[in-house]
């Protein structure tokens, strides 16, 4: 009787299984249409490697930084500055990883931008980051009501005057 379980679990395992080369075919081509991956060179042996899945409306993207040496590629701690909207603070975590409709990184400025949109009718939010050694530096945050005919409004700039 103990055995019964265990059967029934290698049973459902096989049906799940595609059944011919072209279903596995098809299986494979759907889930390479819901990944992204781009790899972007810094200079040095140093390297970004986006990896995105996509998620309900917009894709999930995680940043490893590889350093290349001795011809072996070795992954370097990457810390990101990360905008809380509900507090407006902002932490310094490690392991980058974001929600994002589309990304934008420009090798010659070292700059990340991405657009991220809240799953209900929250705001649009719009990310800017500079690259600065292992460190994704936070350098604005702009939000947009996803609703029409509304301009974005700057919620954080690294550069804004304090009073």
């Amino acid at each position: 009787m103990r055995n019964i379980p265990a059967f029934i679990v290698i049973a459902v395992a096989f049906a799940s299984l595609p059944t011919s080369a072209h279903d596995l075919a098809a299986q494979k081509q759907a889930m390479l249409a819901d990944t992204r991956q781009e790899t972007v060179a810094l200079g040095g042996n140093r390297f970004l490697i986006f990896s995105g899945s996509k998620a309900a409306y917009q894709y999930v993207y995680s940043i490893d930084l590889v350093e290349i040496t001795g011809g072996a590629p070795q992954y370097d701690p990457l810390f990101i500055q990360e905008y809380n909207p509900a507090t407006g603070k902002i932490s310094l975590s490690s392991g980058v990883a974001f929600e994002a409709t589309s990304y934008h990184f420009d090798t010659v400025s070292k700059t990340l931008n991405y657009t991220s949109i809240d799953a209900g009718n929250g705001p649009r939010l719009a990310y800017s980051y500079q690259l600065s050694g292992d460190t994704l530096v936070l350098e604005q945050v702009l939000a947009q009501a996803q609703t029409k005919d509304n301009p974005p409004i700057t919620v954080f700039d690294a550069h804004a005057k304090k009073n």
